[in-house]
């Protein structure tokens, strides 16, 4: 187990990729609610259903989006077991 703590830079990836994708997560729904708040009335009906469903369906993906840096978690954990497994050998 030692080898594996040895080489820092897989690391130090897998934190800046984390951060990155969390941050580009918060700005992704600061930027839909401020296209939503900023959108005009829509008088037409079917336009004003189009831009429901486009709202709903991109917050939906919001909510599901949490589960992106758990999954990078994950990834990089099960990455360890596995170099652990082969004595650090690449």
């Amino acid at each position: 187990m030692r080898s594996i703590s040895k080489d820092n830079r897989g690391s130090i990836g897998l934190v800046v990729a984390l951060i990155v994708t969390v941050v580009a997560l918060v700005i992704g729904v600061y930027v839909l609610a401020t296209f939503q708040t900023a959108m005009p009335n829509i008088t037409n009906p079917t336009a004003n259903s189009t831009a429901t469903n486009i709202f709903t369906a991109s917050w939906n993906a919001f909510g599901l989006a949490v589960v992106v840096p758990l999954i990078v978690v994950a990834g990089a954990i099960i990455g360890y077991i596995i170099r652990g497994f082969s004595g650090g050998r690449q």
